[in-house]
């Protein structure tokens, strides 16, 4: 069974968050030698995907975030909509808002649009 097009990008951005294969397997609902096949000729295309241990984890390089349990508690219901653990949705998250160069828009006062601030108003009544 080959994997379309969204399904590949979805495999690559996980394992780029350090997903390993049999969770990005579970994740898409692709077996594993599937996920392994998009893995690598994502490699061949240049892309730097990481490599995984046998055990499915790749070797440590980044950094240990401790979240808060309160934050952990809103970003629930979000991980669970989308059928991902809340580690799979941290990664995510800070992966897309570091890619999208969406940093500053999210931080820095006055460079969020008003339309933004209503969305997160409402979210938060």
């Amino acid at each position: 069974m080959s994997a379309g097009g969204k399904d590949c990008e979805r495999i690559v951005a996980l394992a780029l968050a350090g997903v390993p294969p049999r969770r990005i397997a579970v994740q898409v609902d692709r077996p594993v030698n599937t996920v392994s096949y998009v893995l690598t000729a994502a490699r061949k295309r240049g892309i730097a995907v990481p490599r995984f241990t046998a055990a499915g984890r790749r070797p440590s390089s980044g950094m240990t975030l401790t979240v808060p349990p309160h934050v952990l508690d809103l970003l629930r219901p979000h991980a669970e909509r989308r059928h991902v653990s809340l580690r799979a949705l941290i990664r995510d998250v800070l992966l897309i808002t570091a890619e999208a160069a969406l940093v500053d828009a999210i931080l820095d006062d006055g460079t969020v649009t008003e339309s933004i601030r209503e969305v997160c108003d409402a979210d938060h009544r």
